[in-house]
């Protein structure tokens, strides 16, 4: 009786992929050619059309690959680590701060992070040398310099570039924190030199939630453990280089040495 059950089981769960592959390859027709389609339409090169076909179709890009992607809340907190590992200093101080505000607790809440105000300036900087989405699409007709750019026109806004821009970031390429402390620049939409997530009516509505799956993970990280690169990897030699795509993902994984920090309340 128990063999029966396991075969059926079985014969359930292989239907059930059978089914699951089917609508899958499905999809991928589908979509593969609604994109082949629009790409012609819109007179799109053959590397656009593969960065979007990467993206968007799944087996071939963000659908299956989430992981390896890294964007998200995941691939903010990669990056923070790789800029804190980079600038050893910086992370001397966000780690400080962190055990400072967190000393002597077992639990932390929403006032705790609050308090955490250079940790702030830290992801601040890590979005604006890496925006999650670093290329953005207008939906509504604009003017800009006298040229208008009527609704529906595809037109694709390079937020990474905006957030580098020599006219507007002093030291534009280094990772320097402090460059907020005591300014009103912040990344909800009102400051056009900073909009990893979007601006207007279209910003993204899950930056909040996004960043809250941030602050305290990265928070936890810097509290309980020390860093260190591995195989004599000096700061210097660590590649930054982003992939190419709608999600600025790092090129290659970032592995880490992980030491366990022994604080106050966990000696005893």
């Amino acid at each position: 009786m128990v063999a029966v059950q396991f075969w059926r089981k079985d014969e359930e769960d292989v239907r059930s992929l059978h089914l699951e592959n089917s609508c899958m390859s499905l999809y991928k027709r589908r979509a593969g050619s609604i994109l082949l389609d629009w790409a012609r339409d819109s007179g799109l090169s053959r590397c656009w059309t593969g960065v979007l076909g990467r993206d968007f179709l799944p087996g071939s890009g963000f659908a299956e690959k989430k992981k390896k992607t890294q964007v998200g809340s995941s691939g903010i907190v990669r990056w923070t680590l790789l800029e804190l590992m980079k600038n050893p200093h910086i992370m001397a101080k966000a780690q400080s701060e962190v055990r400072r505000v967190f000393k002597g607790k077992k639990s932390y809440d929403e006032k705790d992070i609050e308090k955490l105000t250079y940790l702030n300036l830290v992801i601040k900087e890590t979005l604006r040398l890496h925006a999650p989405v670093p290329l953005l699409a207008p939906r509504e007709q604009t003017v800009i310099d006298g040229y208008t750019i009527p609704i529906n026109t595809r037109v694709i806004v390079n937020g990474w570039t905006i957030g580098r821009d020599p006219e507007s970031w002093d030291d534009h390429d280094n990772f320097i924190p402090e460059r907020f402390e005591n300014s009103s620049v912040d990344f909800i939409g009102n400051h056009f030199e900073f909009i990893p997530f979007g601006a207007g009516r279209r910003i993204c509505p899950g930056m909040v939630f996004g960043l809250a799956n941030v602050e305290l993970p990265l928070a936890q990280l810097l509290y309980h453990f020390d860093w260190k690169l591995p195989n004599g990897t000096k700061p210097n030699d660590l590649d930054m280089t982003e992939t190419h795509g709608l999600s600025a993902a790092r090129a290659k994984d970032l592995y880490l040495i992980v030491v366990d920090h022994k604080n106050d309340e966990e000696k005893f």
